[in-house]
């Protein structure tokens, strides 16, 4: 009964987030807006068709969605702005060498999540446009 107008919500918020993510360093998008792709399509097909035809979104939500796919070129831009925006920090400001140690941890579990998902796929279908694999 309050499932479908809190999903709703909910996919709202996470686009709002998600919008805030792209102007505050250290506030992730991709994944507010994954999860935002998810709350619509359980709340409101039309909110979720509307996200995926975004121009610049739509692609990257539509292959994960279709398998946990990223593209090679995304995970190579952002595993160097991963390293690039965590260097700076690590190298060169003086913090606790806990605190460190845990964002070079947390880098490196990123990292691993984004490069053990499948770059390729053998066919999906994505908004009348067909990615196969190379």
């Amino acid at each position: 009964m309050f499932r479908r107008p809190l999903y709703l919500l909910l996919g709202i918020l996470s686009v709002f987030l998600g919008i805030i993510g792209l102007f505050l360093p250290l506030v992730p998008t991709t994944p507010f807006l994954l999860l935002a792709a998810w709350f619509f399509s359980n709340s409101s097909e039309k909110l979720h068709a509307l996200l995926l035809q975004s121009p610049v979104l739509g692609g990257i939500i539509c292959d994960w969605e279709r398998g946990g796919f990223i593209h090679i070129r995304t995970k190579w831009i952002a595993t160097l702005m991963l390293v690039g925006l965590m260097s700076y920090p690590i190298l060169f400001l003086s913090f606790p060498f806990l605190l460190k140690i845990v964002a070079v941890c947390t880098a490196g579990c990123v990292l691993i999540f984004l490069w053990r998902c499948p770059s390729q796929v053998q066919e999906t279908l994505c908004s009348s446009k067909v990615v196969k694999a190379k």
